[in-house]
């Protein structure tokens, strides 16, 4: 069986299949307000699993390190598209921003509700687990059931081997998982 994800020259990963085509791209400077905008949408949904999260004086949620990945070299931001509109975002990072042992850490990851418990958030991470090797992290808050569930379905999915642990981040619980990509040997060299 061949594989449905390609990676060429302008960084674009595809998966088309019956039900939705899915894009998932670097994005490019010009894009940014495209990212701005659905972070927003984001941290509406994450204000729901965290008390951290409030409004400016105008009722905006605010995000305030955006700027970093357009002038940093080891974060990378990516749009996610469904039959060419920005639906989500992945943001990712590399050394030094990630625990040490990992190469990867998926700082954010967003996909709009529309397009929930579709596969559409799998097809997403997959093309960049495909493309991006290596071992990962992901910071998960305690109260976010969803997300939890999301990530050791994919994990299920994928068969990837992974450790979770809880801990104290700030004032809040979160799991923290670490894995390796899809097909990816070296996760044993990890542990």
């Amino acid at each position: 069986m061949s594989s449905p994800y390609f990676f060429t020259e302008d960084k674009i990963m595809q998966r088309k299949d019956n039900a939705c085509e899915i894009t998932l791209r670097f994005a490019a400077p010009e894009e940014k307000l495209i990212i701005h905008n659905l972070y927003s949408l984001y941290l509406h949904d994450l204000s729901e699993f965290t008390d951290d999260i409030e409004p400016d004086e105008q009722g905006l949620l605010l995000w305030d390190s955006e700027d970093l990945y357009w002038e940093k070299p080891s974060l990378h931001p990516f749009l996610i598209f469904a039959q060419e509109k920005p639906i989500g975002f992945i943001l990712l990072s590399e050394p030094p921003y990630v625990k040490e042992g990992c190469n990867y850490c998926i700082q954010e990851f967003f996909i709009l509700r529309k397009y929930r418990n579709k596969g559409v958030g799998k097809k997403a991470v997959n093309q960049l687990l495909q493309n991006y090797k290596g071992i990962y992290c992901i910071i998960i808050l305690e109260r976010n059931t969803n997300a939890l569930s999301f990530w050791r379905k994919l994990h299920d999915y994928n068969n990837t081997k992974y450790e979770e642990s809880i801990n104290n981040m700030g004032q809040e619980n979160c799991y923290y998982q670490v894995f390796g990509s899809i097909n990816l040997s070296v996760y044993e060299d990890y542990k």
